[in-house]
C-alpha cells in the first residue's frame, strides 16, 4: 500500500485478482501527474518529490464494465539519511556477511533507490583491508559491478580477528536541475558507518583433528544421508541422545528436525567381514536461521573478466543459503521462501529445480532488485541488485533479408570451452562455431547461444523484406587488366555487414548472393556482346560486402585494346530476372599494349622507337617518362601512317654519356585505365679503340688484370669488330686466308712470353672456354647481311655471330664455314662474336 521512491526510480505494480484472463487490467493516476508516471504494464517511474495514486481496474475488454478495482499510494522523496543493514555484527573467520543500505525509515528499502536513473554512487569501504574483504553480491560469477546503485555487499572475514569499521558514502552522480527532482537533500553526500567483530573459529589444536564442525538444520529440515560405501549395504546410521525429540531418522536414510532446537550425535558405522569396524560420530544441531542470502550460479564465465551485468536471455538458478548467528551455512532448512522483483518485465524469477533455489530468466536490458525473505521469519531477508545487459552481439537496429550478421559474446561455459550458436525458425541461418548468421527470409527469429543443456542466452531477430537494391559505380574506368567490383547494397543499408567478423569466420561460412549480375554494350557498333569479354557474376566478401564482379575473359587482347564503349552493368534482386534491379554505366577504355618491353642504343643507332597499340582515349592519356633524361630522352609519340590505333615512341640517347653502363627505363601510364609499364633500354657503351666494348664481367677488373693474364678474351653475348681480315662479314664464299688480328688488341704484358711457357692452369681454361663454346655454338649457315646484323643485335638474349677461336697450330672456321690455314706460334687466342 506503500511505495517510495527517490526520482528516477522504477517499481513495477503487480495484480492480482479477477476475473483474469477475461479482464483487462487499467492503470491511472490520481493527483499531480508531474510526480510520476505508470506504462500499460504497471511500471511506475518516479519524476519529481510529492506523492500520488495508483489504482489498477480489472475491465471487460468490450463493455467496459469495472469487475474490480484497488489503489496504492507512490510518495517520492529525496534520501535524508543512509544506514547499514547488516545480517550480524559479529561474525567468525572465513564466513560471509550480507549487508545492504536502507533509508532512514522501513519504507526506504533498497527498492526505493537501487534502480534509480540517473543511478546512485554507493562507495563501499571498510578501515582495514586485512581483516574484512569487501566484494560484491556476484563477483564470484564474474560480476563486477561499478560504484552506479551497488546497494548490497558482501562481506568476507579473512583469518586474523578483530574489529572493523564498514563505510558507505552515498552521492548524486548527476546534481538535480531543481529542487523538485533532487534524490539527496540538496545534493548532499550521506554517510553511514558500522563496526563489525571478527571472532576466530574454535577448533582442537591437541589433538589436532580434521573435522568440519557439526551437522547444522534449520527446523523443519529434511537432510538425506550418503556414505561412500552404502551401495555395500552394510553401514549403519543411528542416533544417539537427542534432545527433545527434536531429530530422527527416517527410511532412506533420511535425517529430520521437528519444530524445536535440539542437538545429538549421527553414528554412522560398516563392520568388515573379517570384524573390523568402522564408524563416524558427527554431531547434529539444529538452530533457528539468522539470515539469509541469495548466490547466484549461471554455470558460465564471461571474457573478459569481470563483467558488470548479467547477459540478456540467461536463465540460471540462484541458490539460496541460510546461516546461523556464527554464519555458518546450514546444510538443510525448513524455509519457505518468498521472492519479490522490482520489475518483472526485465528479470522473470519462478521456483528452481532444489528446494529453496531459484530460477532466473533475463528478458529485457535494466536494473533490477529483487527482495528474498523467509514466509515464516519477515526478518529474514535480503537484497540482490541485478544488472542485465545484452550479451549477444551485435544488436542492428534493422535486419534485412540477405544481410550478414558476425554474432559474438563473452559467454563461455565453466571450463573456458565456447558453447555453440543455433537458431529456431528458416529466417536465419547461423553457423554452430563462428556465430555468423545470414538473414534468408522475411519473419521472426530466434537466435540461441547454449553454454550448456540448461544454460542458453538467446535473441530474437525480426528479419525485414528487402524491397530495393542499389548498385554503386566503381571509381575506375573499367578496364580488361583485372576484375572490377561494384558494390551493391541491399534495402538502402550503409552496410549489409554488421557486428566484427574474424578471419576464421569468414572462412566457416559460404554467402550466396540474394541477386544476379548481367552486363551489355550500348549504342555499340560491335557485334560481339559484352559476355564476350567480361563475365559479370554477384559475389560477397566480409571486407566490401555484396558486389558485381567483371572479370575478363580470357583471349582477344588487341580487339579489347582498340575498344572503347559504354556498358551498362545491372543487379536483379530474387532468382528470376523480374524483380527490382538497380544499373549502373561504366566508360570502358582498353588499355595500352607496349609491343616491345626492352630495346638497345648504341653509338651507331642513338634512337629507336617503339610501337604502342591503344585507341584515342587511352592515346590521350598515355605519358611517357624517362628514368634519366640527361641521358635518354622521350622525343615524342607519332601515328604510324598505314595501322589505325598504332603509335610510335621515339627515343634519342645522347652519346657524350654512352659510357655508363646501368640501363634505363621509360615509364609509361595511363589513369584512365590504371596501367604503369616499364620500357627496359640498354646501352651499349664505347671503347677505347673506338669499337663497341665487350662487357666482360671479371675480365674488366685491373686487378685480375695484373694478377693473372687472361687466357679468353671475350663473353658470349657480346661481340667484337677486329679479326682475320678473311673472317670479317659479309664475305662471299672463296679461299680463306689467316691474317692476324690486329696487334693493338693484344695486351701488352700477353707478348712477353710465348704461349708455349705459360701456365698449364691457362691452357686448361682455354681448353674449357673454347669446348663450351663449341657445344653453345648455334649451326653456323649462310645469311644475308641485314638478317645477320639483327642477330649480332640481338647478341644479348643469347644468340650468336660468327665465332673464331684461334690457337697455335690450328686453324679455324668461318661465318661460312670454311677453313682457315693454321697461324703460327705468336697467334694469340681470341673470340670474335
Amino acid at each position: 500500500r506503500n511505495i517510495t521512491l527517490v526520482v528516477g526510480a522504477t517499481f513495477q505494480l503487480w495484480c492480482s485478482g479477477g476475473p483474469q484472463p477475461e479482464g483487462q487490467v487499467e492503470f491511472s493516476l490520481e493527483g499531480n501527474a508531474s510526480v510520476a508516471s505508470v506504462s500499460t504494464s504497471g511500471v511506475v517511474t518516479a519524476s519529481a518529490l510529492g506523492s500520488i495514486n495508483v489504482t489498477a481496474r480489472s475491465l471487460d475488454s468490450d463493455s467496459g464494465v469495472v469487475y474490480s478495482q484497488d489503489m496504492t499510494s507512490v510518495h517520492v522523496v529525496a534520501l535524508t539519511s543512509i544506514r547499514i543493514q547488516p545480517a550480524l555484527s559479529r561474525m567468525l573467520s572465513g564466513t560471509e556477511l550480507p549487508a545492504f543500505a536502507t533509508g532512514s525509515n522501513e519504507f526506504e528499502t533498497p527498492f526505493s533507490f537501487c534502480s534509480a536513473e540517473p543511478p546512485l554512487l554507493f562507495r563501499w569501504s571498510v578501515s582495514d583491508p586485512r581483516l574484512l574483504a569487501l566484494e560484491a553480491p556476484l563477483v564470484q560469477e564474474g560480476l563486477q559491478p561499478r560504484e552506479e546503485n551497488v546497494c548490497a555487499v558482501r562481506l568476507r572475514a579473512l583469518g586474523t580477528p578483530g574489529r572493523v569499521a564498514l563505510r558507505l558514502q552515498v552521492l548524486v552522480s548527476e546534481d538535480a536541475p531543481d529542487a523538485s527532482r533532487q534524490q539527496l537533500l540538496d545534493n548532499a553526500p550521506l554517510d553511514a558507518q558500522l563496526q563489525i567483530q571478527i571472532l576466530p573459529s574454535l577448533e582442537l589444536v591437541n589433538p589436532s583433528l580434521p573435522g568440519t564442525g557439526p551437522i547444522l538444520l534449520t527446523p523443519h529440515a529434511k537432510l538425506p544421508l550418503k556414505s561412500s560405501r552404502d551401495r555395500e549395504g552394510s553401514v549403519a546410521y543411528a542416533l544417539e541422545r537427542p534432545e527433545h525429540a527434536s531429530l530422527r531418522l527416517e527410511e532412506g536414510p533420511l535425517l529430520v528436525s521437528g519444530a524445536h532446537t535440539g542437538s545429538a550425535v549421527l553414528n554412522v558405522s560398516l563392520a568388515e567381514p573379517f570384524g573390523l569396524v568402522h564408524r563416524i560420530l558427527a554431531p547434529v544441531e539444529v538452530r533457528p536461521a539468522s539470515f539469509l542470502q541469495g548466490l547466484l550460479e549461471p554455470g558460465v564465465r564471461q571474457e573478459p573478466l569481470p563483467r558488470p551485468t548479467l547477459p540478456l536471455g540467461l536463465s540460471c538458478p540462484l541458490a539460496v543459503s541460510l546461516h546461523d548467528e556464527l554464519g555458518r551455512r546450514f546444510h538443510a532448512t525448513g524455509t519457505r521462501l518468498a521472492h519479490r522483483s522490482s520489475r518483472r518485465d526485465l528479470v522473470r524469477v519462478s521456483e528452481g529445480a532444489a528446494n529453496g533455489s531459484l530460477a532466473l530468466h533475463c528478458v529485457a536490458a535494466g536494473r533490477t532488485v529483487l527482495r528474498l525473505w523467509d514466509r515464516d521469519d519477515a526478518r529474514l531477508q535480503t537484497f540482490v541488485s541485478l544488472r542485465t545487459g545484452p550479451a549477444l552481439e551485435p544488436r542492428p537496429d534493422r535486419i534485412s533479408v540477405g544481410d550478414v550478421v558476425c554474432f559474438q559474446t563473452p559467454l563461455q561455459a565453466a571450463n573456458g570451452s565456447p558453447g555453440v550458436w543455433s537458431q529456431t525458425g528458416d529466417q536465419l541461418v547461423v553457423e554452430p562455431g563462428s556465430g555468423v548468421a545470414v538473414a534468408l527470409r522475411p519473419g521472426t527469429a530466434v537466435l540461441r547461444y547454449s553454454v550448456a543443456p540448461q544454460l542458453h542466452s538467446t535473441l530474437q531477430v525480426l528479419v525485414h523484406p528487402v524491397a530495393t537494391l542499389e548498385l554503386l559505380p566503381g571509381r575506375f574506368q573499367l578496364t580488361s587488366l583485372a576484375e572490377m567490383r561494384l558494390p551493391v547494397l541491399l534495402a538502402s543499408q550503409p552496410s549489409n555487414v554488421h557486428g566484427k567478423c574474424s578471419s576464421r569466420a569468414a572462412s566457416e561460412l559460404a554467402v550466396v548472393p540474394p541477386f544476379s549480375c548481367s552486363l551489355e554494350f550500348v549504342n555499340s557498333s560491335l557485334e560481339a556482346s559484352a559476355e564476350d569479354f567480361f563475365a559479370a557474376e554477384a559475389g560477397f566478401s566480409f571486407a566490401q560486402g555484396y558486389f558485381c564482379a567483371l572479370r575478363p575473359r580470357a583471349g582477344a587482347d588487341k580487339p579489347r585494346a582498340v575498344l572503347e564503349a559504354q556498358l551498362e552493368v545491372r543487379a536483379t534482386l530474387g532468382p528470376d530476372d523480374d524483380g527490382p534491379w538497380s544499373s549502373a554505366l561504366l566508360l570502358f577504355t582498353g588499355p595500352f599494349e607496349l609491343h616491345s618491353r626492352e630495346v638497345l642504343l648504341s653509338p651507331d643507332q642513338p634512337s629507336t622507337s617503339v610501337l604502342i597499340t591503344a585507341g584515342p582515349a587511352t592515346h590521350t592519356c598515355l605519358r611517357a617518362v624517362s628514368s634519366d633524361e640527361s641521358r635518354l630522352e622521350v622525343v615524342g609519340l607519332r601515328a604510324v601512317s598505314g595501322r589505325a590505333h598504332t603509335w610510335s615512341l621515339a627515343l634519342q640517347a645522347h652519346s657524350t654519356l654512352l659510357w655508363r653502363r646501368e640501363p634505363l627505363e621509360v615509364t609509361l601510364d595511363c589513369p584512365a585505365t590504371g596501367q604503369r609499364e616499364h620500357l627496359v633500354v640498354r646501352m651499349v657503351p664505347l671503347s677505347p679503340s673506338g669499337g663497341l666494348e665487350p662487357d666482360l664481367g671479371w675480365l674488366n677488373s685491373p686487378s685480375l688484370f695484373l694478377g693473372a693474364p687472361p687466357v679468353l678474351a671475350g663473353h658470349p653475348g657480346h661481340w667484337s669488330r677486329h679479326g682475320c681480315a678473311a673472317d670479317r662479314l659479309p664475305e662471299p664464299p672463296g679461299p680463306a686466308v689467316c691474317s692476324h688480328p690486329p696487334a693493338r688488341r693484344v695486351p701488352q704484358h700477353l707478348r712477353r712470353k710465348p704461349i708455349s711457357q705459360r701456365s698449364a692452369t691457362l691452357r686448361a681454361v682455354a681448353r674449357v672456354s673454347r669446348a663450351t663454346l663449341e657445344r653453345s655454338r648455334p649451326p653456323l649457315v649462310p645469311q644475308p647481311e641485314a638478317h645477320f646484323s639483327r642477330q649480332v643485335a640481338g647478341a644479348r638474349e643469347g644468340s650468336f655471330g660468327a665465332t673464331h677461336l684461334r690457337s697455335p697450330g690450328r686453324g679455324t672456321q668461318d661465318h661460312w664455314g670454311r677453313e682457315s690455314a693454321p697461324c703460327g706460334d705468336d697467334c694469340r687466342p681470341y673470340i670474335e662474336l
